[in-house]
């Protein structure tokens, strides 16, 4: 059993709650590795490590590193709700060494079920073409915030089955030397922030005079 601690926010206009900010805490997050110097790390679960992307290669050994990780969070709070805006927000911990523009990350819609204790490489589930938000190689420390409305949206009112996202590297891999790969927080790496989904929801218009709200956390119990 898991804990998801629910940050909830809500601002005032006039005595007329407008909007509600609720960020939730991945559920599940996993690492998928693979290298060409050992094919079976391609097989294997991963469920200790950060949260990493990006792509690696020694030319003179001919050899090659990949990176990608998938992020799930439980939307329960913001089902049926009216979805203003969405954000993941990622935390690096380990920069890229060559974070030059070469190449982009990118969040895409997991398209089928996956399980955190058995996902690897070579048994990921498929992401849908249709949307993917790009974003910088990240040269600094500071959280990466990349806006996924649109998804969660479609997640809140119903219309498609929430499998989370893939975090994936938008470059290939070329006949020199480099190092793309970015490592953020994970749930099971203690010590670093995991990833937090902050969503803004449409306020229920209601009058109140308590003025604003102050941030509070509320556990809710996965099984």
């Amino acid at each position: 059993m898991k804990v998801l601690e629910l940050f909830f926010s809500v601002w005032m206009f006039s005595g007329v709650v407008m909007a509600q900010q609720i960020t939730i805490t991945a559920g599940v997050d996993n690492l998928l590795y693979e290298t060409s110097t050992d094919y079976s790390t391609g097989d294997t679960v991963y469920p200790s490590s950060y949260n990493g992307v990006g792509v690696s290669r020694d030319s003179s050994m001919n050899e090659y590193w990949v990176w990608e990780s998938l992020i799930w969070f439980d939307l329960r709070p913001v089902m049926g709700k009216t979805i203003q805006k969405a954000e993941v927000v990622l935390t690096p911990e380990v920069l890229a060494v060559d974070a030059y523009g070469n190449t982009t990350y990118y969040l895409a819609v997991i398209a089928d079920p996956w399980n955190g204790a058995t996902v690897t490489m070579n048994n990921q589930p498929r992401i849908y073409t249709g949307w993917w938000a790009p974003f910088e190689v990240p040269t600094s420390t500071l959280p990466v915030r990349v806006d996924v409305t649109d998804p969660v949206k479609y997640w809140a009112d119903g219309t498609y089955i929430n499998y989370g996202f893939a975090l994936k590297d938008n470059g290939s891999l070329h006949d020199y030397s480099y190092n793309y790969a970015t490592f953020f927080g994970s749930i099971e790496r203690p010590g670093t922030t995991p990833p937090q989904l902050i969503v803004e929801i449409e306020g229920n218009g209601e009058q109140s005079n308590v003025g604003v709200i102050p941030s509070v956390i509320v556990p809710l119990l996965l099984q």
